[in-house]
């Protein structure tokens, strides 16, 4: 996403691709999110590529709590470009706060992530077991706490709710016990996950009323 007053600088992104004179580095700002995440992993391959295209454009990625922070930060006009789960995205635009989509990232399925020796098998089996959601200002937690309120699991009362400091913690409490599975996007997969590619993990979609599959 950007911000309105930011978009002489996409038209000079844009003028970049087209015009062969350059006037100089263009440098721009993209928020991401928490480490071990899919934003930040994203971040760093989309800034790789464009500038291995042109020179002359450089991306910096930023570090931070993720959609929620990342809307702040445009708003403000700290950032140039943001990485904005549509959970939060959406409203934003609704509201009309001067915010617009640059360009889709990817699609992101929500899944839930457990032991593969786990006994639970569905999302109402989640019923007071300790979740890691995500983190504080995911988009990803606004989705789980959608899934399970589907699912009719109240997110604050019916499960133990535990919010991260940082995305690329829930695999760690989830494959030493400390949280029964943990939400994921589906950007879990990367090469650089902090997944175990042993099968020692289930990963599950997040589909209300739905059994996960063994």
């Amino acid at each position: 996403m950007i911000h309105p007053t930011r978009r002489t600088g996409l038209a000079l992104l844009t003028a970049l691709a087209v015009s062969p004179a350059r006037a100089g580095v263009l440098r721009v700002t993209l928020a991401t999110a928490t480490p071990g995440g899919g934003f930040p992993a994203f971040g760093d391959a989309f800034a790789a590529a464009l500038h291995a295209v042109e020179p002359d454009l450089v991306i910096e990625t930023r570090p931070s709590g993720g959609s929620a922070e990342n809307l702040g930060l445009l708003s403000r006009g700290e950032v140039d470009l943001a990485l904005v789960q549509g959970a939060y995205a959406y409203p934003a635009l609704d509201r009309g706060d001067g915010l617009t989509v640059l360009a889709p990232m990817y699609a992101t399925p929500g899944l839930f992530v457990l032991r593969a020796d786990s006994p639970l098998r569905s999302v109402a089996d989640l019923r007071g077991k300790p979740v890691a959601l995500g983190t504080h200002n995911s988009g990803l937690t606004v989705m789980g706490r959608a899934v399970l309120a589907a699912s009719g699991l109240d997110p604050e009362r019916d499960i133990r709710p535990i919010l991260l400091d940082h995305a690329g913690d829930g695999p760690a409490m989830v494959l030493d016990g400390r949280v029964s599975p943990s939400g994921v996007g589906g950007s879990a997969g990367r090469a650089s996950s902090p997944w175990p590619r042993r099968p020692s993990a289930r990963v599950s979609s997040a589909r209300p009323r739905r059994p996960w599959r063994k």
